[in-house]
């Protein structure tokens, strides 16, 4: 390039300088597509944390309702142990005291009763007293006080609705998109408001029609209604919904299962297994909120109202006072207890609904459990009994009527056993097959003083159904009408 011209020099020298831009522009063009890479590569792995976080929320979500129920448990029967060591100090001090201002105890046993109210007083404080408002309640009771371990008890129930209710931030989101304003929401809804659906097509496929026919009219004669999905869609199949608190639906879920054993020509496995399924699910349920939902409706709807309250009170005096009627041995003092114990139920029960306070009725109801059979059936006796014209069973045996039954043709007194059979089976007084529900309504009957009792159940034979319908001859004497408002069926053992 020595010898050559100023222009050619110029030449090379613009053409060195577009492949030193060339090559510059190619470097930048690089750097920028790695840099493009990267942005892509970091975006695409904030994407995937993110619907990594989002499945991870959508799981937290989608367990909220097991864990709330598992607190529940945990909670609810904590509450449960510590209501009842607060019962029993109650107890124990109410009977220190009776020692203590009772004019025969002796010098000493009134020492004793009072060293022992200081002791209550030191375990009563370790026990619950971390607050000054709860040591002063102690104190008072200590004192006499009886009114003052009820109101230990609210600040404990206090308490224990607050640690139910705090569920932390991922709770309180699955609460807001379900509809509820917190935990305690969320367990009057799906423990007080439970459902279990019955499917009864899952019976009827191994069933001739004329079978699913009688499998569907088992229920209704039981007093549950059959439903079903709307026609011509895969939907139309029909269905018993039960429905109330879980462990409601579970009783009724059992009952359901003791109709349809194994022994029950209508019972398929496959119906088994579903009515299993629907029970164990219940009882789940029942088994973890149940303390804890008992206790809300205690402390939240009936002691904050000075009338169910009142009712709670005369409610546990009037068992009290069965109880003591029992021990007694005394027939005039049991029935009377009964009496006044039922009346008091009815009206209690009776003011709640009126008030649209059907949890309150049934927690009334479920307060003495042995109780609630004998319960039910005063108020039949004194209530749906005298609405019937059962004269024309008066002088009656149970094999008489079995008899009746039998008979073609309209006989006396028929008609009035089919009603009342029907009745106390709409009343769920009496449950499963037919046989079985006629014998449980027999027995009833006799034990009402409706009919008279077979002498070979006098002999301590049981009336068999095989037995029952072989013709037999009838007992003629009659016994003396009793009145259907004032007497009342026996106690059964341990109630």
């Amino acid at each position: 390039m020595a010898n050559a011209s100023e222009q050619a020099k110029n030449l090379v020298t613009r053409a060195n300088g577009n492949i030193v831009a060339l090559n510059s522009m190619t470097k930048s063009s690089k750097a920028a597509a790695l840099g493009m890479n990267a942005l892509a590569t970091a975006g695409n792995m904030l994407i995937m944390w993110g619907i990594s976080e989002a499945i991870s929320l959508l799981y937290k979500l989608s367990q909220t309702s097991s864990q709330v129920a598992e607190k529940a448990h945990e909670l609810g029967g904590s509450f449960q142990t510590t209501k009842s060591t607060i019962e029993e100090y109650k107890a124990t001090i109410s009977s220190l005291h009776n020692t203590i201002n009772d004019s025969s105890s002796s010098i000493e046993d009134v020492t004793n009763a009072r060293k022992n109210l200081l002791s209550i007083q030191d375990e009563l404080i370790e026990k619950f007293g971390t607050e000054k408002a709860s040591i002063e309640l102690i104190t008072d009771a200590i004192n006499g006080q009886e009114e003052a371990l009820y109101k230990l008890s609210q600040r404990e129930w206090q308490k224990t609705k607050n640690g139910f209710n705090e569920g932390g931030w991922t709770n309180n989101v699955a609460n807001f998109f379900a509809g509820y304003e917190n935990n305690v929401d969320r367990m009057l809804n799906e423990y007080g408001d439970y459902k279990a659906t019955i499917d009864l097509s899952v019976a009827n496929i191994s069933l001739s029609p004329e079978k699913a026919e009688e499998l569907k009219q088992t229920f209704e004669n039981n007093g549950m209604k059959i439903t079903y999905g709307k026609k011509g869609t895969a939907t139309n199949i029909p269905y018993v919904e039960l429905s109330g608190t879980a462990t409601e639906v579970y009783e009724k879920l059992l009952k359901i299962q003791e109709i349809f054993s194994k022994d029950n020509p209508l019972s398929t496995e496959n119906f088994r297994n579903h009515l299993t399924e629907l029970t164990n699910s219940a009882h789940t349920m029942s088994n973890q909120y149940k303390d804890i939902y008992d206790n809300y409706i205690l402390y939240e709807e009936i002691l904050k109202n000075d009338g169910y309250r009142e009712s709670f009170n005369n409610i546990s005096n009037a068992y009290s006072k069965y109880q003591n009627a029992v021990v007694s041995g005394n027939k005039e003092e049991i029935e009377q207890a009964t009496e006044e114990y039922f009346n008091i139920i009815t009206s209690s029960t009776d003011k709640a609904l009126k008030n649209k306070n059907t949890e309150v009725s049934t927690y009334f109801e479920s307060m003495y459990p042995e109780l609630q059979t004998l319960v039910k059936q005063w108020d039949f006796k004194t209530k749906i009994l005298p609405e019937f014209n059962t004269d024309v069973l008066y002088g009656k045996t149970e094999r008489d009527v079995l008899e009746m039954l039998q008979t073609e043709g309209t006989q006396k007194g028929k008609d009035i056993f089919n009603s009342l059979l029907q009745k106390a089976s709409d009343y769920e007084m009496i449950m499963g097959n037919e046989s079985e529900k006629t014998q449980e309504l027999l027995n009833f009957l006799v034990q009402w003083g409706v009919l008279q009792e077979d002498i070979s159940k006098k002999e301590n034979k049981r009336l068999s159904f095989p037995e029952a319908w072989a013709p037999s001859t009838p007992q003629k004497t009659a016994p003396s009408k009793p009145s259907k408002t004032t007497s009342s069926p026996s106690p059964r053992p341990g109630s």
